[in-house]
């Protein structure tokens, strides 16, 4: 509660945020304050911020009454009379960077409100609606997760971290506050949807379960919509953190889910916003072909904070039927059926080479997750070895089933399945993947993994 509070106080001051995740190492917390230039780091009990950086910290637990930093608060910010428009920075969320290092992505008010106002063109939500808050705040899901709900007159309800990592926590807890809005990345669903499996199916007020941040996985959605007897609307929302969370929705129905292996359906774009899908020359493709998202519209950031090359290089100024408008390239690649219903392919740069062969992670890891042994899966190429490797997480094998004879049959099953060359060389079973704060595959600590180690399970 004090988080959302602490949100809203920065808002109504004038100035910007940014969530500095207790979680992470003191050398990307310093990188993040010294790149944002923060002034005044907000803190709810004994947390620590790196030393010699000149900022004031505000602890809540101890009133709000501020430290003896060395820092003083920017200009307006203790009388609170600085009012925002709608191009001020609202927040600035940091994503991880193929260098490696984070670049911060810089989001107006503006942007925000486009979003909302978007959105409930399309969808339905209301005063009566409870948001569940499952993100952390680093991560843009958070904003659509406490803006929809505190824009649209809902309340919500901060997931406690036992609940995090606890599906039947979880489970009690969206039965006991009636949630009916739960947004959750799909991977993570599955754990949820496992536990519900083997619950006494309570009663949930579910009207909305929408899907982020991941391809959906179709297994686990089915077997939702066939033990869930309520009448809760799957929404898979496709976006990226610099169109401001969104930038698509589309509808699930049970046709869209018998084909485990095909592309993932995105939808419509919002009605603030556009999508096109260019080639390599900035041409725009013809229905049924791949192309690269770009999207353009009212949701699209300002750019990225300090980095003025990177943000010439992504955000572009393109034609839109005569108009000139400013575009951010995704770097995910689509297509466009008759329908006008869009497509997810995948990342450009998740398809790689094998010894001269291309081959997409995304559909090997689609066809192991249909294996009904397997709650989840992902793959890496070994470069090493120049090898393509498969992690899986086991919903459930025979008692009698060694490691050995696991791999085999999942490797069998690969092989009815794939092409030669996207049969992985091995398969490891392994008691979780290793994910990201915001719960997305960190496939660089997959590719690192020496060997099927261990480690504590995801219960559920």
């Amino acid at each position: 509660m004090n988080l959302v509070a602490a949100m809203l106080g920065v808002l109504r001051c004038g100035a910007a945020y940014t969530f500095l995740d207790p979680g992470h190492p003191p050398a990307r917390t310093r990188l993040i304050v010294e790149d944002a230039s923060i002034r005044l780091v907000i803190v709810d009990g004994p947390l620590s911020v790196p030393a010699g950086l000149g900022v004031r910290k505000l602890d809540l637990s101890r009133q709000g009454r501020p430290d003896a930093g060395s820092g003083s608060f920017p200009e307006g910010l203790e009388r609170g009379d600085r009012r925002a428009v709608a191009d001020d920075p609202a927040y600035v969320i940091y994503t991880s960077g193929t260098t490696g290092t984070p670049k911060g992505v810089v989001v107006t008010h503006g942007n925000v409100l486009a979003l909302m106002s978007g959105a409930a063109e399309v969808l339905t939500f209301g005063s009566g609606d409870v948001w569940s808050v499952f993100h952390s705040a680093s991560f843009d899901f958070s904003v659509w997760e406490i803006f929809g709900g505190l824009l649209t007159g809902g309340r919500l309800v901060i997931v406690p971290d036992a609940a995090l990592y606890s599906p039947m926590d979880l489970l009690a807890l969206l039965e006991t506050e009636s949630v009916s809005v739960l947004s959750q990345i799909p991977s993570i669903f599955r754990h949820l949807v496992n536990a519900y499996e083997r619950s006494d199916r309570p009663a949930l007020a579910l009207k909305m379960i929408v899907f982020g941040g991941e391809a959906i996985d179709r297994s686990s959605l089915l077997r939702w919509a066939r033990l869930y007897d309520g009448s809760a609307q799957l929404i898979n929302m496709y976006g990226i953190t610099e169109t401001t969370v969104h930038a698509t929705w589309h509808r699930l129905t049970e046709a869209d889910l018998v084909d485990l292996q095909a592309p993932t359906p995105i939808g419509l774009p919002l009605p603030h916003l556009g999508v096109l899908l260019l080639d390599a020359t900035g041409r725009r493709v013809p229905d049924g072909e791949a192309g690269e998202i770009w999207i353009y519209g009212s949701g699209v950031a300002l750019g990225y904070l300090n980095r003025p090359e990177l943000t010439r290089e992504r955000f572009r100024e393109i034609q839109v039927d005569g108009e000139t408008v400013r575009a951010y390239r995704s770097g995910d690649l689509g297509r466009r059926l008759t329908t006008g219903v869009l497509e997810y392919l995948g990342r450009i740069d998740d398809q790689v080479k094998v010894r001269g062969h291309r081959i997409e992670l995304g559909e090997v890891e689609s066809v192991l997750r249909a294996h009904p042994w397997v709650l989840d899966a992902a793959a890496c190429v070994k470069r090493s070895t120049e090898s393509l490797i498969a992690f899986v997480v086991l919903r459930e094998a025979p008692d009698h089933e060694s490691a050995k004879s696991i791999t085999k049959e999942l490797r069998a099953f690969l092989v009815a399945r794939l092409p030669g060359q996207s049969v992985p060389s091995a398969v490891h079973a392994i008691d979780r993947l290793p994910r990201l704060t915001s719960g997305k595959l960190d496939r660089n600590a997959l590719a690192g993994l020496r060997s099927p180690g261990r480690t504590k399970a995801h219960e559920g």
